[in-house]
């Protein structure tokens, strides 16, 4: 991670394909480790932090469904891709 939090980050995806009653059902689940490069000590600053890098996680999060689920997917979760432009 860069900026004013600088640190790693870890990003595990595990997919569930299986059917049931016939039907084909997809479980997704994410998760994000964030391990900031110096310790955050107190609970304003440890707060600051999690403002500032929850929308990153967020974004992650939106860019590996992205990644993994086909277009038809992601307009049945309503997960859309924006167009730069």
């Amino acid at each position: 991670m860069n900026g004013e939090w600088p640190g790693n980050l870890l990003n595990n995806i595990n997919v569930n394909v299986g059917d049931l009653n016939q039907h084909r059902q997809i479980g997704t689940m994410l998760t994000h480790k964030a391990t900031f490069g110096t310790p955050v000590w107190s609970q304003e600053r440890a707060m600051a932090a999690l403002r500032d890098v929850m929308p990153m996680l967020h974004r992650q999060n939106k860019s590996a469904l992205q990644a993994v689920f086909s277009a038809a997917v992601l307009a049945k979760i309503g997960l859309t891709v924006q167009q730069e432009g």
